[in-house]
């Protein structure tokens, strides 16, 4: 059906909709994995989807995507998350000097915007967490592309009419 001919009514994020299905498949295998398999999962699966996504997103996970959704903050427009790893100053992406990569050496915890490179006792809670944050944010999402689209459709309904009105009043100035 996403593939099909014609014109696309939808829009969806490939790249969130896996992350959320990476999260649910963590929570699923966290009693059955040890903690070094944990860890694997979150830095390398985890890690390496949080580099593919744009830019807009990896600014809301550096601000913390629960000050996002829900309390419905504004973007912040910034990239440095907190370093749970070591003191050195950190972005989304990684360190200036390279010696932390995300999808290398860590991932992005999105509820609290940091870096981490282990599977603490909490993660089944904030994983789960997680995976609201990001189902609840893809919701928010399409809902406000869906005003926007109304916004549109709106104003250019009006715009149709001012057009057909000049047009009117242009014929009677001839």
């Amino acid at each position: 059906e996403d593939f099909k001919p014609g014109s696309i009514r939808e829009g969806k994020s490939w790249i969130k909709a896996h992350l959320q299905e990476a999260h649910r498949v963590y929570n699923e295998n966290f009693d059955l994995w040890n903690r070094n398999q944990l860890r694997w999962y979150l830095i390398n699966v985890v890690g390496h989807m949080q580099t593919l996504v744009e830019k807009c997103f990896e600014q809301e996970c550096s601000q913390r995507l629960s000050e996002i959704v829900g309390h419905k903050k504004p973007n912040a427009r910034d990239v440095k998350i907190k370093n749970w790893i070591n003191d050195v100053a950190l972005t989304y992406r990684g360190t200036a000097d390279s010696s932390l990569v995300l999808g290398r050496d860590f991932f992005v915890e999105i509820i609290c915007g940091a870096a981490d490179n282990q599977a603490s006792a909490l993660w089944p809670l904030w994983q789960s967490r997680g995976e609201d944050a990001l189902k609840n944010h893809r919701r928010a999402k399409a809902s406000g592309f869906s005003e926007i689209k109304q916004q549109l459709q709106h104003s250019a309904a009006l715009h149709e009419v001012n057009r057909d009105t000049h047009k009117s009043r242009s014929c009677m100035i001839v």
